[in-house]
């Protein structure tokens, strides 16, 4: 009977240290964060941070990176593997519409939505991809000099 209250007590404080150390799933979301951050982009966990936002799902997180590009107050929503801009609606008779849709269509799926701002791009990105991805997300957006 001692050895089964032993066991059980053991059992117990091994489960309570296993709470304490970090899950490989972390581990690489903390490692891509960091790796995020080292190329500029700006990471925001909290669902307010999401107004601006259509999408409500919690599982896309909101990636913040300087913009560089001439394009400022467009929204682009992902909808059937393609982007389509919720405004302003003069962008879309602007001569440059199509070449920026066909840049932003390059896209990784992981890229729910995007809004550019006057000094900021922020983008809602679903975090189970790699560094890799998320570099080639800076350099597509980097491509639209409008």
């Amino acid at each position: 009977m001692s050895y089964l209250i032993a066991l059980i007590a053991i059992l117990f404080l091994i489960g309570s240290f296993s709470f304490a150390f970090p899950s490989a799933k972390m581990r690489r979301l903390s490692k891509l964060r960091l790796d995020a951050k080292k190329h500029g982009f700006n990471i925001f966990l909290t669902q307010s941070s999401k107004k601006d936002f259509l999408s409500k799902d919690v599982k896309f997180i909101h990636y913040q990176l300087k913009n560089i590009t001439n394009l400022h107050d467009a929204h682009f929503v992902r909808a059937n593997d393609e982007m389509i801009c919720e405004g302003p609606v003069k962008l879309k008779f602007s001569q440059e519409f199509d070449k920026i849709l066909s840049i932003l269509n390059q896209l990784p799926p992981s890229v729910q939505e995007i809004i550019f701002y006057k000094k900021y791009i922020h983008f809602l990105w679903d975090e189970k991809n790699t560094h890799k991805e998320l570099n080639e997300i800076k350099d597509i957006i980097s491509k639209i000099l409008v």
